[in-house]
């Protein structure tokens, strides 16, 4: 009992007894058993990820309406500026490697991609990679950012500086790493299937596009929906590798 209308409550993926609360435009970080918000990690929140290295990264507006790029402890403690100032946008990805050295931002407007390294606040630098891109995942390695268009994903090498690209003739919803992250896991209007980077020996799961997808890395399965009309969907699990 918060006492107080909150915009949105997510989990803290690293704490069962703990939240995030958005609440009157400023973003929280509390126990369940709290009554009461305490203060704020910061105002002026937009959009926030918290990340497999136990950081929270942020995007905020100050007082003077500058949006900027953040990473803090989860709590908000030691809060640091990675990049300032961002293009506005409604909402942001964010996205780092295994290392924590380098921090993908996708803007969820516009599409635009920058990496920032160090993505520690101090001396960045900051990399455009584009715009119009739909998602942004690293493969485990840390080495390598996957992301995607409507016909083209494109896989960034760190250690090389250099973009690869797979051409595909459907309009994708989606490209994700697969498990064994030497392959790509497309649904696209041409179906769902698992692809080597290249865009050969594709193994085809359906003909028809995935309404949802979900990978299960413990037991290298997948679940999918596929909606052939209003009331029917089918399920399926399933590891072609």
């Amino acid at each position: 009992q918060l006492k107080v209308a909150p915009e949105g409550i997510t989990w803290d993926p690293f704490d069962n007894n703990a939240i995030f609360v958005r609440a009157a435009g400023s973003l929280y970080h509390l126990n369940i058993s709290n009554s009461t918000l305490g203060n704020p990690i910061t105002t002026g929140i937009i959009s926030y990820n918290p990340e497999a290295n136990k950081q929270l990264y942020f995007a905020a507006k100050n007082d003077k309406g500058v949006v900027s790029a953040y990473k803090s402890n989860l709590d908000g403690s030691n809060k640091v500026v990675i990049v300032e100032p961002l293009l506005a946008a409604t909402s942001y990805k964010f996205a780092h490697t295994s290392a924590g050295d380098t921090l993908a931002i996708l803007n969820n407007d516009t599409g635009e991609l920058s990496l920032v390294y160090p993505a520690n606040g101090d001396n960045s630098t900051t990399l455009r990679l584009g715009r119009g891109y739909k998602d942004i995942s690293w493969h485990k390695s840390g080495q390598k950012l996957l992301y995607f268009n409507d016909t083209t994903a494109f896989r960034y090498d760190l250690e090389k500086k250099k973009t690869t690209t797979t051409e595909f003739a459907g309009t994708l919803s989606s490209v994700d790493w697969y498990f064994d992250e030497s392959h790509y896991l497309v649904n696209s209007s041409d179906g769902l299937e698992v692809i080597e980077y290249d865009g050969d020996n594709a193994v085809v799961i359906s003909f028809v596009t995935a309404a949802t997808v979900a990978l299960d890395s413990s037991n290298n399965n997948l679940i999918y929906s596929v909606k052939e009309n209003v009331r029917t969907n089918f399920f399926a699990f399933t590891s072609p590798y």
